[in-house]
């Protein structure tokens, strides 16, 4: 009798546990990273450093420091300095595009502009990943130490 009672009471904590897990991760599950907020770093499960850099007729532009972080906590892609090294830091591994970053920083980016300069008769925006020219502009999902760059300049 006391070994029936000690088996239920395992079944019954097992199915708890189960059930408190699943909601967990449904809870969280296609989390959206421009408008999640984390308050803190605790719970991070996935986390990747992509690297940025953005050239505009010949000048380098600065990724500012601080791109996500706010006082009541941070974006899962942000930015800590002026580096062009972006974070994603989240509670759950789900891909994030580089549109995502460009939402959370109020930026412009598609594949015929980067912020206000738009691909005209004299101008022409190319984007490359690890030196290979890439089509998938914001919709290339980040990865780690991938090295994206975008220039901006006029056409030859």
């Amino acid at each position: 009798m006391i070994f029936g009672a000690v088996v239920i009471i395992i079944i019954v904590a097992a199915g708890a546990l189960l059930l408190f897990s699943q909601k967990k991760e449904t809870a969280t599950e296609g989390i959206d990273p421009v408008t999640y907020l984390m308050s803190s770093e605790s719970g991070v499960i996935y986390h990747i450093h992509p690297e940025i850099e953005i050239e505009i007729l010949g000048e380098r532009q600065l990724i500012p420091a601080s791109i996500g972080l706010e006082n009541r906590g941070m974006r899962v892609i942000h930015t800590h300095t002026a580096d062009g090294i972006i974070h994603v830091e989240s509670p759950v591994a789900q891909e994030f595009h580089l549109k995502d970053f460009f939402s959370i920083w109020g930026k412009t980016f598609n594949s015929t502009c980067i912020f206000e300069y738009c691909v005209d008769e004299s101008h022409t925006l190319a984007f490359t990943v690890n030196g290979q020219p890439n089509s998938e502009y914001g919709n290339l999902p980040l990865r780690d130490k991938d090295k994206m760059r975008i220039v901006y300049s006029a056409s030859s």
